[in-house]
Order: C-alpha cells, then structure tokens, then sequence
C-alpha cells in the first residue's frame, strides 16, 4: 500500500480552535475521531464512526458538567441493536447547574421525595404568599382566611410540593394548596406543639384552639368542647412563644 492519503490532524484542543473551509474533514487524534467542517462553526462537527477495523467499539470520552446554567437534551437510539440513529426530544431536558431533569409526562415509580406536602392548584382570589392559610370561598375557588375556626378552611398556600395536581390549571390567580403533609404556615398567638390548628380572625394566618377563650362579655370560660366538625386545620410541629405573628411547620389534613 504505497500511497498515503492523510487529513489535517491534532489534538481535541487544536480541533476545537479550528475553523475549518467548508466540507473538510479533520482528524481528531486525541478522540479518535472524524471532525466535518462548515467554514464557520469553530471545532466542526464530530462524525461517528462505528466500529474500528478490528471490530471492537470505539470509546467516547465524556466530561463531567455539573455547573453549566444551559438547557441539554438527554439522547436515545431508535434501536435495541444493530444499526442505531440518535434521538433527542425537546419535552425531556436537563439543567446541570441545578440538576434538573424535566419531562412533559414521566410514567414509572418513584421511591422518595424531597419534600413534604401533597398540594393542588387553586384559582384564588390574588396571588398569595407561601403559607398563608386559604378556605374555600371569595370571589374565586379559594381566598385568604379572615375568621377564627372557619369550617370552609381548605389548606396553606405551598413552597415546595412534593406532589401537585392539577398543575395545568390556568386562570389570573393560581396557588398550589398543601392538603396533606408538613408545611410551614402563618400563623398567630402562641402555640404548643402538637395543638389542634384552625384559622384565625388575622388574615390568612393560622391560631392553635384553645381551651380556655375570652368571650365578648368579658370573662373566662373553660371549654371542653372541640372545634366544630371540619374547621381542624392539622397539628402544629412546633411551638411559638408570644401573642405576635410568626411562621411555624404545621402537619395538614391530620384531625
């Protein structure tokens, strides 16, 4: 074989600072790999290749990227075996600087969550701030408490779901309600931890039921009656000192 054909050649990082005229081809001899040029794109194109002479696969090296505010798209083969094209889908991407993964529709198991409320889309009345307490009512579907032990009360405004239905929802004013699960409410008045929680005559805040109240005849009474059927927001996990305003984790949906 006395004629040698041979392309321009020379490492990754020389490829990459290579604009090459338009159809050359380069070698990429740190990859082992074809690069096809346009005469504008810095680097060129990489071109699979298959397999070597000898039939053995050709290793691809990858970099590691975990820090990257960019929008990438995860790859598929059309093909179990054999002769396989590469797929991207715009509905399934990735962000590596905050690790995630969105898809349009996900079908599968999954084993744990990061957060801790189940929660739902609301129309409400405005837009409301996390943990602000909401009943059923307004103008809209949903609206801010303004009543102390209210039966209507539906839930907190959320942070985080961990699960949230209803995501398509779309109307001016659109809330995801935790209704179930730990999360962080306004709440007002002291509060014990494990008290029953209902809502408050203070504007979308929570306040722990008492068992001794001021009524507006001026004296105490002691209560031994509970709140009234549905009026239980859930339990407060922790403890608040002091008749002010303040943000405590309250379990939702537990009686």
């Amino acid at each position: 074989m006395p004629t040698v054909l041979q392309f321009r050649r020379g490492t990754t990082t020389q490829n990459n600072a290579l604009t090459g005229a338009v159809g050359e081809i380069t070698v990429d001899t740190t990859l082992d790999m074809l690069r096809l040029h346009d005469g504008s794109a810095a680097g060129g194109f990489g071109v699979a290749i298959g397999s070597k002479v000898d039939g053995s696969a050709i290793n691809i090296t990858a970099s590691a990227n975990n820090s990257t505010d960019e929008t990438t798209y995860p790859t598929f083969v059309d093909g179990a075996t054999g002769a396989q094209g590469i797929e991207t889908d715009t509905g399934l991407t990735y962000n590596p600087s905050t690790g995630t993964l969105t898809s349009t529709i996900f079908a599968g198991t999954a084993n744990a969550a990061k957060y801790a409320d189940l929660a739902e889309m609301y129309a409400a009345d405005e837009s409301y701030e996390s943990g602000t307490v909401l009943v059923l009512g307004g103008e809209s579907e949903v609206t801010s408490c303004k009543e102390m032990g209210d039966p209507r009360v539906l839930g907190i405004v959320s942070t985080d779901p961990a699960y949230l239905m209803n995501s398509g929802l779309d109307t001016e004013h659109v809330v995801p309600v935790a209704l179930t699960g730990r999360v962080f409410a306004k709440v007002t008045g002291k509060v014990s931890k494990g008290d029953l929680m209902v809502t408050s005559e203070v504007e979308g805040h929570a306040e722990s039921w008492q068992k001794s109240r001021v009524y507006s005849f001026g004296y105490r009474q002691d209560m031994i009656s509970t709140p009234s059927p549905g009026s239980i927001l859930g339990k407060a996990v922790a403890g608040k000192d002091g008749i002010g305003e303040g943000i405590i984790e309250i379990v939702v949906g537990i009686t």
